[in-house]
């Protein structure tokens, strides 16, 4: 399994939401609506999820491991982190051939080229 691209869009909004990102896993699955959240200087990501009850809301989906969870945070922010650097709205990426045949647990951003 690997991230094959993603995509970091910035997002003005009153509250901690600084962007919303997308991951295309292996060119076969995509996740849509992955919220950055920047709150006391702390990045952090939120799966999907939907209203189920008033002030309650569930994960449409979500990583199943810790480790998947801290990859998909690592590349997202670090891509967000770069956006917010440039004077563009939306920045997408996508791995680099040299690195198809990496392990998942292994990517980093270099492993990717931006499109």
């Amino acid at each position: 399994m690997l991230i094959t691209s993603f995509y970091v869009k910035k997002v003005n909004c009153q509250n901690h939401l600084i962007g919303i990102a997308n991951i295309t896993i292996d060119n076969a699955i995509a996740i849509h609506d992955i919220k950055i959240i920047n709150k006391n200087e702390k990045y952090f990501i939120a799966m999907p999820s939907r209203k189920v009850r008033e002030d309650c809301f569930v994960d449409i989906v979500h990583p199943i491991s810790s480790e998947v969870r801290d990859i998909f945070e690592k590349l997202l922010i670090v891509g967000m982190q770069v956006l917010l650097d440039t004077d563009l709205e939306r920045l997408s990426f996508q791995i680099k051939e040299s690195s198809l045949k990496k392990d998942f647990y292994s990517l980093s951003l270099h492993d990717y080229a931006i499109v």
